[in-house]
């Protein structure tokens, strides 16, 4: 019974999202989600309990996420620099697009401030604060959020792209990661 009802509030619950795919697990009890329409989310993806995401323009999460419990997404910013006006007083904040790509990991209590992009395949240590892009397939973690080491070398991820069915985009995730960039976010919803 118990187990109906959650789905149920899941369910309905999920028309606050632009996009679902299949596979979403939340708990929408815990989590305070705003940013009604304007988060697209990919296929199998696991959202922790107490999830904390404040979406003012975009948030694209890609298929097989998974997040911790507790990760915080804040995605705008109040200008601190205008002069002659209070912060509080600036309700036009720096608003950014946030962009995980698909198989990514964001541990426990993670918090994901801005316009950042975290690429395919890395993964985020617990309690980071993640303000900057964060490279595919890189294991990143600390306050700020740095780069610690790569998850495979280019022969193993090769094979575990190639294990996926993916190996014609092994190519441009080596060449994104050796770079320490990613993708920009699009206008259409998350691959």
């Amino acid at each position: 019974m118990r187990k109906t009802v959650r789905n149920l509030l899941v369910r309905l619950a999920a028309r606050r999202f632009g996009r679902v795919g299949s596979g979403l697990v939340y708990d929408p009890l815990s989590s305070r989600i705003r940013g009604h329409g304007k988060i697209f989310i990919g296929d199998r993806v696991f959202i922790g309990h107490g999830a904390d995401f404040s979406i003012h323009e975009r948030l694209d999460i890609g298929d097989d996420v998974l997040f911790g419990p507790e990760v915080m997404i804040l995605s705008g910013n109040h200008p601190i620099d205008t002069i002659g006006q209070p912060i509080n007083a600036s309700h036009q904040g720096n608003n950014g697009r946030c962009r995980i790509e698909q198989d990514a990991w964001i541990g426990a209590r993670v918090i994901i401030v801005g316009d950042v992009t975290i690429g395919e395949g890395a993964v985020v240590g617990a309690n980071a604060l993640v303000n900057r892009d964060v490279a595919p397939y890189t294991v990143a973690a600390g306050t700020p959020c740095v780069p610690l080491r790569r998850r495979f070398s280019d022969t193993e991820l090769r094979d575990h792209l190639t294990r996926l069915g993916r190996a014609d985009t092994c190519d441009a995730l080596i060449a994104r990661r050796e770079a320490g960039v990613t993708a920009k976010p699009s206008a259409g919803p998350v691959a």
